[in-house]
């Protein structure tokens, strides 16, 4: 899978949990500040990722994810 890829399904799911236009999310939206998604959002945004992915994001590196292209970063590495 691509990064493109990869980025295109995150942005997919936060602009479905959030209920944030998809055309609006770039790579450096922050999930809290651009967005505008609260706690509980980015968790749903973390387990859709986790099932979406097949892989698990542990509280610590869930606490660096800030951005779409934070969660691309980690994905991607995980996906290697």
């Amino acid at each position: 899978m691509t990064r493109d890829e990869i980025q295109k399904k995150i942005i997919n799911i936060v602009a479905d949990i959030a209920s944030f236009p998809e055309d609006k999310i770039e790579g450096s939206s922050s999930l809290i500040e651009d967005i505008h998604a609260d706690s509980l959002m980015v968790f749903e945004i973390a387990q859709e990722i986790e099932a979406t992915f097949e892989i698990e994001i542990d509280e610590e590196d869930l606490e660096t994810i800030k951005t779409i292209n934070d969660a691309t970063d980690h994905i991607e590495k995980r996906l290697k």
